[in-house]
């Protein structure tokens, strides 16, 4: 249980520097006054997916340190798959945030 839970701590981790990023991004674009931007895609992409993720991880992490018991590695093993499933559509994310390139 130990590993899945320092790789969630670390997706995490990643997924929230997301957050604070997009925050800083769209807080950067509102306080120029540029009309209509950040629009309601761009506040949902930068800021509200990240923070999605992160609070999704964190309920399973809960719930399988909660439900956990020694004999059994089944929580284990299902909060391992949700770090690595999670880490996996950081890269998925990261494609158009970057423009692509």
């Amino acid at each position: 249980m130990r590993t899945a839970n320092i790789l969630t701590f670390i997706v995490g981790c990643l997924w929230l520097a997301l957050f604070v990023t997009g925050r800083g991004l769209a807080y950067g674009v509102y306080s120029q006054r540029v009309l209509g931007y950040p629009n309601a895609g761009q506040i949902d992409y930068y800021i509200l997916f990240p923070i999605c993720v992160v609070a999704i991880l964190m309920l399973i992490a809960w719930a399988c340190n909660v439900f956990y018991r020694p004999p059994a590695r089944l929580w284990s093993s299902i909060l391992l798959v949700c770090s690595i499933l999670s880490f996996g559509t950081l890269f998925l994310y990261l494609l158009p945030y970057t423009g692509g390139v």
